[in-house]
């Protein structure tokens, strides 16, 4: 296979975990790998990530396009130019929620590629490093871009009392952010959108490995390994409020989702995911050329 060369159009510190899984998995299947953001190579078969804004036409290179947008209609990826961009290339795909919905968007190719777990994809953290539980002088952190639907849940926890912190909007540099997790007793996953039904995993994903007892927005339908599930303290969106001041007041609660969430995070080797999606990519571009 040519050379693979990793790229993603979003804004540094957001999603660079997400980046780093997928390049580290890429190399453990022994893959010569390039990456560099907002630049893709003629030489290489491209990865394209987080490619939300980007102009289809703008792309005519060999590329598998990853989504990790959910697409249902009202969210900011069901847009006509993002869903060219992803007629136009191979997909590979984050959500089989979202995988349901690609006869009726006009999307013929796509492959589930979860975000799952690799060892050198970011830093994790052990037992015996997390901050003391009376250095925790945070008791809900939550960081994202608000909305109506945010705001309203952080104002009922701040209205019972707790200490909410929030990036107000701003993105924090990736030290800073980190520090905040460490000093948080949870942290706080809800969805941008109504009606989404997708587990936010970038996130969770990034929480988990830092040994964190996250609050997350759930429902009997959200789309989530039971592994997952089990291991954050999932809510509906009315119940998030209450959800994490019992946490709050729970210290060994918290203590065993902690311990709970990496060992459960492990059990999806990123690896194995692109392994299988890598050789679906080849499968397809081979009939196509036939």
């Amino acid at each position: 296979m040519a050379r693979i060369h990793v790229t993603s159009l979003a804004p540094e510190n957001i999603v660079d975990e997400v980046v780093d899984t997928f390049i580290a998995a890429l190399r453990r299947l022994g893959h010569d790998v390039s990456s560099q953001p907002w630049v893709v190579r003629e030489d290489s078969l491209n990865i394209l990530m987080f490619a939300l804004g980007l102009d289809p036409a703008e792309l005519r290179t060999e590329t598998i396009v990853v989504n990790f947008e959910p697409l249902a209609p009202g969210t900011q990826a069901h847009r006509d130019e993002y869903l060219q961009l992803l007629r136009n290339n191979y997909v590979w795909e984050y959500s089989r929620t979202n995988l349901r919905l690609y006869p009726q968007l006009g999307l013929a190719e796509g492959f589930h590629v979860p975000l799952g777990f690799d060892e050198d994809g970011d830093i994790t953290v052990g037992l015996d490093d997390r901050l003391p539980e009376g250095q925790r002088d945070i008791d809900v952190l939550f960081f994202g871009g608000p909305n109506e639907r945010r705001d309203a849940v952080i104002s009922q926890m701040r209205d019972m009392g707790l200490n909410v912190v929030t990036n107000e909007n701003v993105l924090w540099p990736r030290a800073e952010r980190d520090e905040k997790i460490r000093r948080a007793k949870v942290v706080l996953n809800m969805n941008r959108f109504e009606g989404v039904r997708i587990a936010e995993m970038p996130r969770i994903s990034m929480l988990l490995r830092r040994r964190k007892a996250v609050v997350c927005e759930l429902y009997p339908d959200t789309e989530i390994e039971p592994e997952i599930r089990s291991a954050v303290a999932g809510a509906p969106l009315e119940r998030l409020a209450e959800t994490a001041r019992m946490l709050v007041q729970s210290p060994q609660l918290r203590a065993d989702l902690e311990e709970r969430g990496l060992d459960a995070l492990r059990r999806f080797p990123q690896a194995d995911f692109i392994k299988a999606g890598l050789e679906r990519y080849e499968a397809w571009r081979r009939a196509k050329s036939a």
